[in-house]
């Protein structure tokens, strides 16, 4: 068994069809019929249930993918490491973070990046937060951001920047009376507390940014009613400009609220509760760090993330209500 076949193993489970997978690998379907017989004689375990949807993995498949994904890995981690021999003239890395904080972290480190290594490959995978410690730890990604700390075992992750949360409320709706100016931080706040008897718009409890909410909430001794979901953040903000809702979310960018400015009022937490989110960096802790994900820490570590995202935790967002 060679990394071919690992390779041809992986397709035919990403594809479910040994004819799709053949025609992905060109090759023919019987000649890959073979190899996936052979491989599954010599390690004497059934790798795919043949189903009338498809081929779909076995137990005894699943953990063989798992394992043929880290081996791969490690040839293109060879392979890279080598290329630092050039200076990087070659290689490829793969970056998994969630939409959002791609848009926060990627374009001045990934530009000092470019700029020094412009041949090698960078591969961003936008995915939901959830998802980018399984992209990491599974090996199909040499790093990933999200916020800490981490759900699963096995990462080591390495804090980046601090971002707040903000109360969005409709412009209109009663909950705006309960708004206050601190004078100590010159903006308009809201105790969460005043809010546990209207309906929230929040993210998935699948997210990140959920767990945070909960958090709260959780610090505030309340169960908010939660009345609708939604991954995504613009979507959220969408809603609540609709009047659908109450919310708390990130502020990760002051420039998704710009268009709702007419129709929703932005706080900030009473300063009583933790409404602070850590962005990190996380590496799988199983694997060593190629060159080209250890020169990009570097880069990450150099940055001055205060000035960089100095407009993500500004005041100027946050507005009087009206």
């Amino acid at each position: 068994m060679n990394d071919q076949v690992l390779s041809y193993m992986i397709a035919i489970a990403e594809e479910g069809s040994l004819s799709k997978a053949a025609s992905r690998l060109f090759i023919s379907q019987p000649t890959l019929s073979r190899i996936l017989q052979k491989t599954e004689d010599e390690l004497g375990e059934t790798l795919f249930y043949r189903t009338s949807k498809g081929l779909v993995p076995t137990p005894s498949g699943m953990y063989f993918l798992d394992r043929a994904r880290r081996i791969l890995k490690l040839y293109n981690d060879m392979h890279s490491d080598f290329c630092s021999i050039n200076t990087l003239h070659k290689g490829v890395f793969t970056i998994a973070a969630p939409t959002r904080l791609c848009s926060i972290v990627l374009p001045d480190s990934l530009k000092i990046f470019k700029s020094k290594y412009p041949n090698v490959d960078i591969r961003i995978k936008e995915i939901a937060g959830g998802r980018t410690e399984e992209e990491v730890l599974s090996a199909k990604a040499d790093i990933g951001f999200i916020y800490l700390p981490p759900q699963m075992e096995g990462l080591v992750s390495v804090p980046l920047f601090d971002i707040i949360s903000d109360v969005l409320i409709p412009k209109g709706h009663p909950a705006n009376k309960k708004a206050y100016f601190s004078e100590k931080t010159r903006t308009w706040c809201m105790d969460i507390r005043d809010l546990k008897d209207y309906e929230f718009i929040l993210p998935d409890d699948s997210t990140n940014s959920r767990r945070f909410a909960e958090r709260v909430f959780k610090a505030a001794d309340i169960v908010p009613k939660v009345s609708l979901e939604a991954v995504n953040l613009d979507i959220i903000t969408g809603l609540v400009a609709a009047g659908l809702g109450i919310s708390l979310i990130p502020r990760l960018t002051g420039l998704m609220y710009e268009k709702f400015y007419d129709k929703v009022n932005i706080y900030n937490l009473d300063e009583k509760y933790d409404c602070t989110n850590t962005i990190a960096v996380i590496y799988n802790n199983d694997s060593s760090l190629t060159a080209s994900t250890k020169e990009y820490m570097s880069i990450l570590k150099s940055m001055n993330w205060d000035e960089i995202c100095s407009k993500y935790r500004s005041t100027r967002h946050v507005n009087e209500p009206l």
